[in-house]
């Protein structure tokens, strides 16, 4: 007669993950050839802290998915209230009973808890449980250790998971436990704990010495692309936000794209041109989430360095999820540990095809905030406006001024390519316009210039210049106001004699005639010692470029035109 019971859970082969039994002998932390039944455990803070049962509920669901994305199920959740966790079991012996009671009625093969464990908590509640006991950091090493595909993402993903796993390694049984000790106790030689982790610890230091080699060649790349005019952009965002669609949508980049957790972890650079017809570079990068292992970030430094040299970045969030505020500043929190917390942001709520009304109220809710869809295109158009719109302006140097065109650091920064060296008929408005360029510009840039000012003999005002632009917001935003009303000004005025006049970046007027040609009017102009610019875009042919001046200057300008 044939036994239909199920068989006794003890008897089952059970995973015991990256460290229990059969440790080492398998890169990923949770099973592939089943899937495996697991248990999540969270706790809710009695004390006030953490958020309460429904921050803690909203936790669980996204480590609900990280667990299927590392493919195992979920078969049941467990919620704890403590005021502060066990520091021996993290639950507490008796909810850990308890739940070795359930992970035996549902044939549960792991636990996994919501929060990090200790390595003694750990090894307490595997020995308690009778099975393996993981924590998020683990899912999410799994999870990257799957999608890793380039030798930088491996060597990155392996490192992290060494370090996690190097304090929690542990002997196996008494027969490798350490010597004992006595006269002739002594003489076992090493114990397989201790080869186990000198092995560990030289394959760390081995690819720290390849991440670093990595780095060095990162490092090289990024002068170059310091090098090119094209400015960078940065797309970061919670995982799944739809960052890769996003990239895919606006270039064709082929990225791939799949509803889950971290299906792309390598950067993908590819060129965009914006409406206005500059062209940038748009990079995808990995994504974040709450409670991201502070070893991975580590481990991923020289790819998220991507991030800290961007001029601006395009912040995606999932505007039809549950809690689109705490994946912002769950992503934040990322970017100041990076050190990009100072780079220019625009927020872009993605997936208004799901929900239209919950991603336009989330854009209206913040300032300047954008709704898209990445998968349907809409409002696409209107996030390149406003991307090119914040995108930082290149420095503006005003040659005409004396005291600053003899010294050779106008030749440095001649040769950078976000430099913009302009003739302008105002020396007295130079200070201005000198400040309101620097205080756009990169701020590696602006230390640049400050760096060489001694090697370069460059002279007080213009260093003056770009540290108050740096410290003196107010002054900036009173000026960018000046800049604006006085350039409006100059437009109405130059409209009035017939000229086609708009705004040409932030302090400069662009003037066309349709009958009057150009060049003569420069000419007359300059031999009555008004500097313009005579120049010709591709594209819109030529022109006169008019620095933004004084009323005075202006009033000078216009007098002289009108005789012309």
């Amino acid at each position: 007669m044939s036994d239909d019971r199920p068989p006794d859970p003890l008897d089952v082969p059970t995973h015991r993950g990256g460290f229990g039994e059969f440790g080492g002998e398998r890169s990923g932390l949770i099973e592939r050839t089943f899937r495996e039944r697991i248990i999540i455990v969270g706790m809710v803070r009695t004390d006030g802290t953490g958020g309460g049962i429904e921050a803690t509920e909203r936790s669980l669901d996204e480590l609900g998915l990280l667990v299927d994305t590392a493919g195992a199920d979920v078969v049941d959740r467990v919620v704890q209230r403590r005021s502060a966790p066990d520091p021996a079991t993290y639950i507490g012996k008796g909810k850990a009973t308890e739940l070795r009671d359930l992970c035996e009625a549902l044939d549960v093969d792991t636990v996994v808890f919501d929060d990090d464990l200790t390595p003694g908590q750990q090894a307490n509640l595997e020995r308690l449980l009778g099975r393996s006991a993981l924590d998020r950091t683990a899912v999410i090493l799994d999870i990257f250790a799957q999608n890793a595909s380039s030798l930088e993402g491996k060597v990155q993903v392996e490192l992290a998971q060494l370090r996690y796993r190097l304090p929690r390694l542990r002997g196996r049984g008494l027969a490798l436990s350490q010597q004992g000790g006595g006269i002739g106790t002594r003489g076992p030689g090493e114990t397989q704990l201790e080869v186990d982790r000198r092995r560990l610890t030289r394959r760390v230091h081995k690819l720290e010495a390849d991440l670093a080699g990595i780095a060095r060649h990162r490092g090289t790349q990024r002068k170059a692309r310091h090098r090119s005019p094209l400015r960078s952009v940065a797309i970061v965002g919670y995982t799944n936000a739809g960052k890769s669609t996003l990239l895919n949508h606006l270039t064709d980049a082929g990225v791939l794209v799949e509803d889950r957790l971290f299906a792309t972890l390598d950067a993908t650079t590819r060129r965009l041109e914006l409406p206005g017809g500059e062209s940038v570079l748009v990079t995808d990068t990995v994504g974040f989430i709450t409670k991201l292992p502070h070893g991975l970030v580590e481990a991923f430094r020289s790819t998220l360095d991507v991030v800290c040299d961007a001029d601006l970045l395009v912040h995606v969030v999932d505007g039809a999820g549950p809690d689109p505020d705490g994946h912002i500043a769950a992503v934040r929190s990322v970017l100041a540990e990076i050190g990009a917390s100072e780079i220019p942001e625009m927020l872009v709520f993605n997936k208004a095809d799901l929900d239209p009304t919950a991603v336009g109220r989330a854009a209206l809710v913040h300032p300047g905030g954008v709704a898209v869809s990445a998968v349907t295109g809409l409002g696409v158009a209107a996030m390149l406006a406003e991307l090119a719109a914040r995108l930082p302006c290149a420095v503006v140097v005003d040659e005409a001024y004396g005291d600053f065109a003899d010294t050779n650091c106008l030749g440095l920064v001649k040769d950078n390519p976000r430099v913009i060296v302009t003739r302008s008929f105002s020396k007295s408005y130079a200070l201005a316009g000198l400040r309101f360029g620097f205080a756009v510009a990169q701020p590696a840039l602006i230390g640049q210039m400050l760096k060489v000012k001694d090697s370069y003999n460059c002279d007080a005002l213009s260093i003056a210049a770009a540290t108050a632009a740096i410290d003196d917001q107010a002054w900036l935003a009173d000026n960018r106001a000046k800049i604006v009303a006085t350039r409006t000004r100059l437009i109405e005025a130059m409209r009035a004699l017939g000229f086609n006049a708009h705004e040409s970046q932030a302090n400069f007027v662009w003037c066309t005639h349709a009958e009057r040609p150009h060049r003569p009017i420069y000419e007359a102009l300059k031999a009555q010692g008004i500097l313009i610019r005579f120049m010709n875009y591709a594209g819109w042919g030529d022109g006169l470029r008019i620095t933004v001046g004084t009323d005075d200057e202006i009033d000078a300008f216009l007098a002289v035109m009108k005789t012309l």
